[in-house]
């Protein structure tokens, strides 16, 4: 089967960004080149597109910021990071009520940093409807509380 020009650029993006190692595990290299990073930002809005989503939930990360920056522009969305401080898990804004809500990252590194993040968006009353990866994982296939997608697999 032969890849369209989109694919193909995709696959070349994600292999020049590669992953790198971070405080959490393995996540998307965005600090490698930009226009790149736009390119796997808008195949990742595309498929988030059929949600109509208000808001992206992230980690606060560097990695995660770029990523959530260049897809939720795309989306014309709000992004809400979360943060853990003492122990305690926040997100930087209040939420709307209801409001439909894709928990974004590069890589979704373990089932602890997902569930962490659904619990806390729904706590603040979001409908958490996606969860959302450049890159998958093989625990990511297994059945999840909410629907996932990714672009690839995780390289290895």
């Amino acid at each position: 089967m032969n890849k369209s020009h989109t694919q193909v650029d995709l696959d070349v993006a994600l292999s020049v960004l590669g992953t790198c190692g971070g405080p959490y595990g393995r996540t998307l290299n965005t600090g490698a080149d930009p226009v790149l990073v736009e390119a796997v930002g808008a195949a990742l809005a595309d498929r988030l597109r059929e949600h109509e989503l208000d808001v992206l939930v992230i980690w606060d990360s560097s990695d995660e910021a770029v990523l959530a920056h260049t897809v939720a522009n795309r989306l014309e969305v709000r992004v809400a990071r979360a943060f853990e401080e003492s122990g305690l898990l926040f997100l930087d804004q209040d939420l709307v009520p209801g409001a439909r809500a894709a928990l974004l990252a590069t890589v979704w590194a373990s089932p602890r940093r997902l569930s962490s993040l659904a619990l806390l968006a729904g706590v603040k009353r979001a409908s958490v409807v996606v969860a959302a990866a450049v890159f998958g994982t093989a625990w990511l296939a297994t059945e999840q509380d909410v629907p996932t997608l990714w672009l690839a697999e995780e390289e290895r």
